[in-house]
């Protein structure tokens, strides 16, 4: 008689998917399955924003944050709005 296998626990992880948490951060000790996941998180600890706006300088600690994006766009809509100076209209 054959016994009877639950699909979901007999796969393998998929990406980004692991019953092993092995890297742990060294601030507060919660415990990530991916290095990158873990570098993201300790900038939360540090203080560290490694992406700059180049118009103002602002900084952010994720370069894909939805925050950036929209700092980014108002930064361009307020540059389209700007008036054209004097001396550049001719």
């Amino acid at each position: 008689m054959s016994q009877a296998v639950d699909i979901d626990s007999a796969r393998p992880p998929q990406r980004g998917e692991s019953s092993e948490r092995r890297y742990g951060c060294r601030y507060c000790g919660k415990r990530f399955a991916l290095m990158n996941v873990l570098r993201v998180h300790e900038r939360i600890h540090t203080g560290e924003r490694p992406y700059k706006c180049q118009a103002c300088g602002k900084a952010f600690n994720q370069s894909g944050e939805p925050r950036l994006q929209l700092h980014f766009d108002r930064i361009l809509n307020s540059r389209m709005r700007r008036p054209v100076s004097p001396e550049l209209e001719s």
